[in-house]
């Protein structure tokens, strides 16, 4: 499997934990707790990480970018091992 996909698969994953989270811990009103809300938050910027970790990977590393112009999109079959 590509590290792009596993990479989706996991945030996929973590959203949905996050909104299941987030859906056991409101209350009827609507509300959750500070502490529930800042657990929520940091799941939330994990699951934008990884959205962020998955387009470097599609646009190119580092590498690919600065000294090859891009010039190939499948890093691992290229063998950039400067591709995350």
């Amino acid at each position: 499997m590509s590290k792009i996909l596993e990479l989706r698969e996991k945030r996929a994953k973590a959203w949905e934990a996050a909104k299941a989270f987030l859906d056991a811990k409101r209350t009827q009103e609507g509300f959750v707790s500070a502490e529930d809300a800042a657990t929520y938050d940091k799941m939330e910027k994990d699951v934008v990480n990884l959205g962020k970790e998955i387009e470097t990977g599609k646009t190119g590393c580092y590498r690919c970018r600065t000294f090859q112009g891009n010039k190939h999109t499948d890093h691992q079959q290229a063998g950039c091992k400067d591709w995350r």
